[in-house]
This record gives C-alpha cells, sequence and structure tokens, in this order.
C-alpha cells in the first residue's frame, strides 16, 4: 500500500513538474518575443517567479488588440520599473526559487493554483497601471510620482486615485488631471466599478474594448474626444459623461457603441447640432444638453426620445420653442436657460408635463407666463423678464402655484415691487438681483413665515437700510445684500431676524453696518473692510 501511495506521489509531482516547465518554456518564448520586436534593452536579473508570470502577462497583452495602441517601448519602460520596484502582496509568497519549491511541495495544489491565481491578477493589473502611466505621462507627471506615489514599491491600491476592495482588486480609477494624452485602456481591470479620466488630453475615438461589465460609472469630460465606441460592451454602465469635449454635428447613438442601460448621460459643452438614435435609452433618467449648438424647434417624440427623462437640461442652446414634452410624464427639473424664446411662455396640461417641480428659464426673452398655476408640484423657479418688464411682479393663486419654495428672479428689470407674497405659504428661498430696484428696503417680507435665506444683492438699494419684523420674517437665518454699491449703512430693529445667522455686504465700499447687528451671535461677511471693527475696539 505505501508503495502505491510513493509511486502515485511521484507520478503527481512529475505532472506538477511538466506544467511548470511547459509554463516556463512559454513565458521564456514571450520574453524573446518582446526583445526580438524592441528596441530597448531588457533587464534579465529578476526571481523567477515574478518575471515568470510578469512575461506571460506581457504576452497576452502585446498580442491583445485592447493594447496595439501601445509600442514595445512602453511595455519595456512599464516592464523594467516593475520587477525593480513590485513587492509581493503577502508575505505567506515565496521569494526565491528555494522557498518556490518548499512552497510546492508543503501546500496542496489548489491552493498554490489559488494563491497564483490571486497574485496574477495583482500583477496583471499593477503592470497596467504602469503601463497608463509610462505611456502618457513620462516626465510630465513628476508631481504625481512624488506625491501621488505613483510606480513607487507601495501597494497600488495606495496610488493616488486608485481604490481597491479587500483582496486588492481595482475597483476605482480616478485620474483627473494626469496629462494623459490619447492612449488609454480599461483592458484587465475584472472589478473595476468607476474610472474618472477628467480634464486630461485624450484625443480623438475613444474605444472601450475589453472593459469590465462590471463598470458603473465612466467621466471623460474635459478632454478632446471626437467619437465613442464600443460601449455596447459595459452592460451594467449608468453614467456616462462626455460633457466639454470636440463633439460635432449630428450625434448618432446606436446600441454597438452606447449601452442601453444608462440613467445619465452627459453631452455639455460641445458643438453638437442635433442627436439621432437617443429612443435607444429605456432607463435613462438625466439627459444634459448643455451650452451645444442646437437651434431652433426641439422636438420631443417617442419615435426619437426616452420617455423615462426626471432630468432635461437644453440651457445654452439657440432654441426658439420646445415641442412634445407632455410624453415625458416622469419629468421633475427642465431648464431651457439661455434660449432664444421669445412673448409669453405658456403652460397647458396637452403640451407640458404637470409633474415639473424645478423649471428653469432665465436668460430668454420672455415677458411673462401663462398658465404657470397648473404645475400644483412646482417647488423651484428660475425666471427673468426681459429688458423691457416695468412694474410690480404680482403673486396670486390664479397664476402662480403655492407650492414654491424656492423662487429666483433676476435680469435687468425695472421692478419696482411685490403684490401678494402671502400667498407663497411654503417659500424658504427667495433671491432677487441684477434688477433696477430703487427701494431701500424690502417691504411686505415679514408675511414669509418660513423664509430662511433671502438674495438682495446686486440690486440699486440706496441709504440706510433698516431691517424690521414688519419687512422680513422672523424665520431668516440668511441675508445678502451683496453689491448693493448705494448703500450707506445697515441697522436692524432690537426684535427683528432674531435667527439670522450669516449677514452679507461684501463689495459695499464705506458700509457701516450698525451696534445692534455687530453684537449679535451671527457673523458678518465682508470684503474690502470690517464693518463692525469700530464697535469692537471701543
Amino acid at each position: 500500500m505505501m508503495k502505491l501511495h510513493t509511486i502515485l506521489t511521484i507520478l503527481a509531482l512529475l505532472i506538477l513538474a511538466s506544467i511548470l516547465t511547459n509554463f516556463a518554456t512559454k513565458t521564456k518564448e514571450s520574453l524573446e518575443f518582446l526583445v526580438a520586436t524592441s528596441n530597448c534593452e531588457i533587464v534579465r536579473s529578476y526571481k523567477a517567479t515574478k518575471g515568470l508570470l510578469l512575461d506571460g502577462i506581457i504576452k497576452s497583452l502585446v498580442e491583445s488588440q485592447d493594447f496595439s495602441s501601445y509600442c514595445r517601448d512602453d511595455f519595456n519602460v512599464a516592464r523594467e520599473w516593475f520587477l525593480n520596484m513590485t513587492n509581493h502582496p503577502s508575505a505567506e509568497w515565496p521569494t526565491g526559487d528555494k522557498e518556490y519549491n518548499n512552497y510546492i511541495k508543503e501546500k496542496y495544489v489548489m491552493e498554490y493554483n489559488n494563491h497564483m491565481k490571486e497574485y496574477n491578477n495583482y500583477m496583471k493589473e499593477r503592470l497596467i497601471l504602469a503601463l497608463i502611466y509610462s505611456a502618457n505621462c513620462k516626465d510630465d507627471c513628476s508631481a504625481i510620482l512624488i506625491k501621488g506615489r505613483w510606480l513607487s514599491a507601495k501597494n497600488h491600491c495606495h496610488w493616488r486615485g486608485v481604490t481597491c476592495n479587500k483582496s486588492k482588486e481595482v475597483t476605482k480609477l480616478n485620474m483627473d488631471r494626469f496629462n494623459l494624452t490619447g492612449r488609454f485602456t480599461l483592458f484587465g481591470f475584472n472589478s473595476i466599478q468607476d474610472v474618472c479620466l477628467s480634464d486630461n488630453s485624450l484625443s480623438g475615438t475613444f474605444a472601450v474594448v475589453g472593459a469590465s461589465e462590471n463598470l458603473k460609472r465612466l467621466a471623460l469630460w474635459g478632454n478632446k474626444v471626437t467619437a465613442f465606441t464600443g460601449g455596447n460592451v459595459l452592460k451594467n454602465l449608468a453614467t456616462l459623461y462626455l460633457s466639454v469635449n470636440a463633439f460635432e454635428g449630428d450625434f448618432i447613438i446606436n446600441e454597438e457603441n452606447f449601452p442601453t442601460s444608462l440613467k445619465l448621460l452627459s453631452f455639455a459643452r460641445n458643438k453638437l447640432e442635433g442627436f439621432v438614435g437617443l429612443q435607444i435609452f429605456k432607463t435613462l433618467e438625466t439627459l444634459y444638453l448643455d451650452d451645444n449648438e442646437i437651434e431652433g424647434d426641439f422636438i420631443i417624440n417617442e419615435e426619437n426620445f426616452p420617455t423615462s427623462l426626471k432630468t432635461l437640461s437644453l440651457t445654452g442652446n439657440n432654441l426658439e420653442g420646445l415641442f412634445g414634452l407632455q410624453i415625458l410624464t416622469n419629468l421633475d427639473s427642465l431648464f431651457i436657460e439661455r434660449n432664444e424664446i421669445v412673448g409669453n411662455f405658456i403652460i397647458n396640461k396637452e403640451t407640458f408635463p404637470t409633474s415639473i417641480k424645478t423649471l428653469g428659464l432665465p436668460g430668454n426673452k420672455l415677458t411673462g407666463f401663462v398658465g404657470l398655476q397648473i404645475l400644483t408640484n412646482l417647488e423651484t423657479l428660475f425666471f427673468s423678464y426681459s429688458s423691457d418688464f416695468e412694474g410690480d411682479f404680482i403673486f396670486t393663486e390664479e397664476t402662480f402655484p403655492t407650492s414654491i419654495e424656492s423662487l429666483h428672479l433676476t435680469g435687468r428689470k425695472k421692478l419696482t415691487g411685490f403684490a401678494g407674497l402671502q400667498i407663497l405659504t411654503s417659500l424658504e428661498e427667495f433671491s432677487f438681483g441684477d434688477t433696477d430696484f430703487l427701494m431701500t428696503g424690502f417691504v411686505g417680507g415679514g408675511i414669509l413665515t418660513n423664509l430662511k435665506d433671502l438674495y438682495l444683492q446686486d440690486n440699486k438699494f440706496e441709504g440706510d437700510f433698516i431691517i424690521t419684523s414688519e419687512n422680513f420674517p422672523d424665520s431668516l437665518t440668511y441675508l445678502s445684500l451683496d453689491n448693493n454699491t448705494g448703500l450707506t449703512s445697515i441697522d436692524a430693529d432690537s426684535d427683528a431676524v432674531p435667527k439670522l445667522d450669516i449677514l452679507a455686504v461684501e463689495k459695499i465700499e464705506g458700509i457701516t453696518v450698525k451696534e445692534g447687528l455687530c453684537k449679535r451671535p451671527g457673523r458678518i461677511v465682508y470684503s474690502s473692510k470690517n464693518a463692525c471693527a469700530d464697535i469692537f475696539e471701543e
């Protein structure tokens, strides 16, 4: 029986030796392959285990189309650094031939294979990070090299922008402002979920080849990308930022290049004139098309647009009209600021979704709005009149939704006051600025019993500004009077605004804040001079 056991043991060792010999032969071939195709000298003095694994990984990468943009020199620079600087991830891992052989004899083969698999992945991801660095940064990333611990002997999970899980697998890669110049791969990171490559110099086509299906967020804003391909492999991608790039003309979207799983898509700040194929995103919730070159009427229908949208932003285009919004029954935020819409903004149930909670309209040429009262869920409104508007801003329950919590009115207009403020029982934030408001105070605001933040900056208040309980509610915690250059002093009744925490009076030269306000527990924000200094010095 003992002889049989001995024979079986010998056979097992012979089989294992054969496997290792075959592996060594293949990795030796990969090394010869690299030498034959490169002009760089390759460092040959390395520990057996590390070198064999590394060359096997390099060969698989070189032969992969995912790395076809990298030259042999890139691999060799990364390889040389890797062999000199990479430590084993575990103290238990063998570091020499003798220890390596003892490990095989003393441990179960399955356990060995598991360690080999884990270390192989560790080395592969580390090598790819080094490859990305050496191919893109070279001498331009010295600050990152020093401060970010890149290419150090430390575990790469501690390098700047690299986040790993407990198994030392890369799960997040943040390489914003790394001076990346155009060669980048998502291949090889099997557990990665979040990649940020913003504010670099990536250009041309960004090809998503070989990327992990686990990727959920990809940010490419602030580059020079002109095309996006291969994204269909990202089956679980939910967020894609392509803002501030070099996309132009009509953009065609199809299922070969984009994952249909997206929930947020941003094309803001490009030079796009239109879109074809947006309807493939059946679950898209947020779409940013700001600051492009879309002109005329923007027409929405089920054949060309995702009806699942909750947020749509078309700010900063040249739109004259917007049609078909009623099919977006889940829409709660709409931004169409800085366009060419003129006259009254007309809202009715046949053309507008009543689900809207946030509506942004400033920067158009509007003279008013009709039907706003049907938006019974409206919480936030941004609005500006055209420059020829003159008179009071009038609030009535027949023309204005009482559900408003945040109201922002801006633009050069001869606004003389407000009427009907008492209907805004839910208002917590009120802002109006950049107007020709000539009053010396804010009249009637005391009835806004829930108001917390009041912004009165960039108006034309003059003389003494007095805060009273009649004009300002007890609930107020923040008051801004910034850049009302005609003001000379600010005072408050002793019982007014008891909860005021911040009073902002920046950009007002020579403003005086009276003693009663200066000695309150809240703080005063000023720019050129501490208006309370003389009082405290006394």
